[in-house]
């Protein structure tokens, strides 16, 4: 990761980046993160229920999703997004997962 990149992820908050988030990303609503190498603009970035930490989703077909990997998006971490009450900003939907 380069020292650029090291200094956005520290206006982001204190949070322990592991070194396989390389792709700087935002999302189509604003928010800001790190995923895994070979992140795709048309990948998804997800919050799971009961999932701790957001992941990245792709398209697999013509309606199921592979996991790609795990990803920091700023304020959405241990929880935050339930509950900063996020909900407006987001939708929920179902996802089949291969």
């Amino acid at each position: 990761m380069g020292g650029g990149l090291k200094d956005v992820v520290r206006e982001m908050g204190e949070v322990k980046i592991n070194e396989i988030y390389t792709c700087f990303f935002t999302t189509e609503n604003g928010f800001m993160g790190l995923g895994p190498e070979g992140l795709e603009e048309r990948d998804l970035v997800v919050v799971l229920r009961g999932c701790g930490f957001p992941v990245v989703l792709r398209r697999e077909g013509r309606s199921s999703f592979r996991i790609i990997g795990a990803c920091y998006l700023a304020g959405f971490m241990f929880g935050e997004f339930w509950s900063k009450g996020w909900g407006e900003r987001v939708r929920e939907e179902t996802f089949e997962i291969c």
